[in-house]
């Protein structure tokens, strides 16, 4: 078994196993992308903030405006037309296959 030397020179860096550098990488990868993180979100916060704060002095919304009654009555007209006439074709079309 090698022996490692645990100094503060940091000189057993040529000494480790390749699995242990592997494990050394991958733990500053670890590190660097949390602090990479951790800034991200602290400027995401950074922008929200004065966001929110605009959001929140805001006046009410004013109510919706309702709907002309007249618009009303031609959609329902409409939407009962179109739908009558696509019953209308699809009981055609049963007519048509039964007679085949």
């Amino acid at each position: 078994m090698r022996e490692v030397c645990h100094d503060a020179s940091g000189s057993d860096r040529d000494s480790q196993v390749p699995s242990q550098a592997y494990a050394r990488n991958l733990v500053q990868i670890v590190r660097f992308s949390t602090e990479e993180f951790v800034m991200k979100r602290f400027l995401a916060g950074l922008l929200a903030l004065p966001l929110s704060a605009i959001a929140q002095n805001q006046a009410p919304p004013e109510p919706p405006v309702e709907a002309h009654p007249i618009g009303t009555l031609v959609f329902i007209a409409l939407f009962v037309g179109f739908c009558v006439v696509f019953g209308w074709m699809v009981w055609r079309k049963k007519e048509d296959k039964k007679e085949e």
